[in-house]
């Protein structure tokens, strides 16, 4: 059986066309939720839940049918912030990250360390330098 092909987010154009064809400016939808007229155009070029949500509803639509990739829970799972966000809003995906963990294999500059064991470490140094 052939494998179903991940779907594509639209492209910013596409988003645009379609608020425009349906009568809805960017200014317009931040207008009447209170936000600076170029704020809801963030969700255009990077991760932005409550705009994605504010879009989306003025089409009629769910976030996740025109921004797929955001909202997989590797997406969320790896994006701490965002899984945040999509909580505040009582957003589904937000639990479905709690399971997953993220796939890269990004390491801070502390290495493996938490920031509990940090505190002992820099603590005790200190004691054994004075």
């Amino acid at each position: 059986m052939a494998r179903k092909p991940p779907a594509k987010d639209w492209d910013r154009y596409q988003v645009t066309a379609a608020l425009k064809r349906a009568g809805i400016t960017f200014a317009g939808l931040a207008r009447a939720h209170n936000l600076h007229h170029t704020t809801v155009r963030t969700a255009l070029y990077q991760s932005s839940p409550r705009c994605e949500a504010l879009i989306a509803a003025a089409l009629g639509m769910q976030p996740e049918s025109i921004w797929p990739s955001r909202y997989t829970a590797e997406a969320v799972a790896a994006n701490p912030w965002r899984r945040h966000a999509l909580a505040r809003q009582g957003h589904p995906a937000a639990d479905l990250a709690a399971s997953t963990k993220p796939t890269s294999n990004h390491r801070t500059v502390f290495g493996s360390l938490h920031c509990t064991e940090l505190a002992e470490a820099g603590n005790g140094s200190a004691r054994a330098a004075a």
